[in-house]
């Protein structure tokens, strides 16, 4: 069980809140703490891609199915050994699940008091408890390492991107959005095909490789 919360006027809790700050925690004013409990068994993609690695008998499944089915193993394994972790943390009262992640990562994002966050690396199950803090892009690391500023060097290939276009394959933009120069009003109907697209000099071109649901054929609009 976690230990009770001491007053925030205790000097318990003013020690606890410096020792965790100095730690990389967020501590509120109230003396909550966001944090992601890390749980012991491997996330279900590490327990797909094992099994995909591992040979395979002839008379069983093929790979593929395989690793499937032992991904699908796993994550009824990790939802009820979270299950438990969060009932854990709501018995003692006072604490905020965010939310959870089973897939790439094992993990129970929670809010707690500062004097519980301790103990709770002592319940059974879990492997870590890290501080969760809001992050922010940044491409301080990135452009480095994928070598852009060699690329960019007037004494090499001197590419800055000047003139070149970028095409992007994906699920669909929506050009209305004011981020891409669209006015951010928004028809009622849920698609909004409009012929005299593009709506700004952001968006110049595009095509739909799909069609709505009702007419299943390409279409120059890629927001419909």
């Amino acid at each position: 069980s976690l230990p009770p919360r001491p007053s925030p006027a205790d000097d318990t809790f003013a020690a606890q809140r410096a020792a965790l700050t100095a730690r990389g925690y967020l501590v509120h004013s109230d003396g909550r703490v966001p944090v992601m409990i890390e749980l012991s068994d491997p996330p279900a993609a590490v327990v797909w891609a094992q099994t995909l690695a591992a040979p395979v008998h002839a008379l069983e499944l093929d790979a593929r199915a395989a690793a499937l089915a032992a991904a699908r193993t796993q994550l009824a394994r990790i939802e009820q050994a979270q299950q438990d972790v969060v009932q854990a943390v709501a018995d003692q009262g006072g604490a905020a699940l965010l939310y959870r992640v089973q897939r790439v990562y094992n993990g129970v994002a929670v809010e707690v008091d500062a004097s519980q966050v301790e103990a709770l690396r002592e319940l059974p199950g879990v492997k870590d408890v890290h501080p969760l803090r809001p992050k922010r892009l940044a491409n301080s690391t990135s452009v480095p390492f994928i070598g852009a500023p060699q690329v960019w060097d007037s004494t090499g290939l001197n590419v800055t991107g000047t003139g070149v276009r970028i095409g992007v394959l994906d699920s669909g933009i929506d050009y209305l959005h004011k981020d891409f120069g669209g006015s951010g009003v928004y028809p009622a109907s849920a698609t909004y095909t409009d012929p005299n697209w593009p709506k700004s000099a952001k968006v110049v071109g595009g095509t739909d490789l799909c069609g709505d649901a009702a007419v299943n054929e390409a279409d120059p609009d890629p927001g419909s």
